[in-house]
């Protein structure tokens, strides 16, 4: 296990490609905050979003998809990461995968 931004306890995070928001057919912007997130960061975040829509019905998965995130932060202090979506609410996605 290394945390230097390679591999860690949570196996490999997520390429920032695979995190890209689309706006228009050929041109994508990245999630803001993301590349400084390390990878044990972006490995919880996108583990705990995806847990996130899993929860919710068809027609809410639309506001809190990718492409709706605007900005992720990693959260020390309460081992999490915060996350801005585009309808202006705010979820923070902790380590042990709970979101408020």
């Amino acid at each position: 296990m290394r945390q230097n931004g390679r591999r860690t306890a949570y196996g490999r995070a997520p390429s920032i490609r695979n995190v890209f928001k689309l706006e228009e057919e050929n041109s994508v912007t990245p999630i803001q905050g993301y590349e400084n997130l390390t990878d044990a960061e972006r490995s919880l975040f996108i583990r705990a979003h995806q847990k996130h829509l899993s929860s919710l019905k068809n027609s809410e998965r639309d506001h809190y998809g990718l492409g709706n995130i605007v900005e992720v932060k990693a959260n020390p202090q309460q081992a999490a990461i915060d996350v801005r979506f585009l309808n202006g609410e705010q979820r923070q996605f902790t380590a042990k995968g709970v979101w408020h």
